[in-house]
């Protein structure tokens, strides 16, 4: 009798410690497969500088619900703790959204304030970078219905707020903005202890805008403590961009720095065109070592 309630009692301990490890196994799966929707929407820090980030919106929306939320995410002043501040009104509201092609046409409120060009052209480079994506070329603005030209107290043309307009320019000429070439440069920026990948725009006053000029001068930008150079012509075909750079850049070990790497492939992917960026040295196409503690990292969950 008792070696009867012994095997009783020892096969309901297995069977509840198997129902505990299966529990658990799933649990584990359940949180590799959680889904993640990450955005990019734009903050300022205490500089102006403009800082792009990527927000786990939780969910797949479609396009005018996303763009819907994304603006209510850059009016947020939750991320103030982080040192990254709202670029629009917390009044701001959204009446309409269309999209016509490749163009894309916000109708705003009467909140959309601005003191000075800068800050016009502000607002202008984050709708540009933020939603110049993919098909859309062009960003339109109406107030409470009407078309404008200006956003009021500036004298910065919405016209500008295209996929060619870049992002932190500090430089509000209009003449300037429109009779040079963009190219767009990565650096590293610290902010409360937490480094960002940052752009900057870098406009070449010049008549030649052949791809090899573009990519020497984006390296010549870029801070790192060896100068980046090309070895060879770059070849840019269906999309595809090759850069050749020279070997001076690899550590000890024959490896990319993994910032650097992802600071060229982010400012390279800038370029008219591009839609793949492929480095390479010696002939050897180079990939960056996994930085599994993502010391710099522009994601920040809501």
């Amino acid at each position: 009798m008792k070696k009867k309630l012994l095997i009783t009692i020892l096969v309901g301990a297995c069977l509840v410690i198997c129902f505990i490890c299966i529990k658990h196994d799933n649990n584990e799966k359940e949180q590799k497969t959680e889904k993640t929707y990450y955005q990019t929407v734009v903050f300022k820090d205490d500089d102006n500088t403009l800082i792009p980030i990527e927000v786990d919106m939780a969910q797949e929306l479609e396009a005018d619900d996303k763009y819907r939320n994304m603006l209510e995410v850059m009016k947020s002043k939750d991320y103030e703790y982080l040192g990254l501040h709202p670029i629009l009104d917390s009044n701001l509201q959204v009446n309409a959204i269309a999209i016509n092609d490749k163009s894309l046409t916000f109708d705003f409120s009467d909140n959309l304030y601005v003191n000075n060009n800068q800050e016009a052209l502000d607002i202008c480079e984050m709708l540009s970078y933020v939603f110049c994506v993919g098909d859309i070329e062009k960003v339109n603005l109406k107030i409470d219905g009407n078309d404008i030209n200006e956003l009021p107290n500036s004298t910065i043309p919405v016209s500008c707020i295209t996929n060619r307009l870049g992002i932190n320019n500090f430089e509000s000429s209009t003449n300037y903005l429109y009779k040079t070439l963009p190219v767009v440069v990565y650096n590293i920026q610290t902010i409360n202890n937490q480094d960002y990948y940052v752009p900057v725009t870098e406009r070449i006053e010049t008549t030649e805008s052949d791809i090899d000029t573009k990519v020497s001068i984006m390296l010549k930008q870029m801070e790192y403590e060896q100068p980046l150079s090309l070895v060879e012509q770059c070849t840019l075909k269906d999309g595809d961009l090759e850069i050749h750079l020279a070997s001076n850049i690899l550590n000890d070990n024959e490896s990319i720095d993994n910032t650097l790497y992802n600071r060229i492939v982010k400012s390279a992917s800038h370029l008219d065109d591009v839609k793949k960026v492929s480095l390479f040295i010696d002939d050897q196409e180079i990939e960056p070592v996994e930085d599994v503690n993502g010391i710099v990292d522009n994601r920040i969950k809501i």
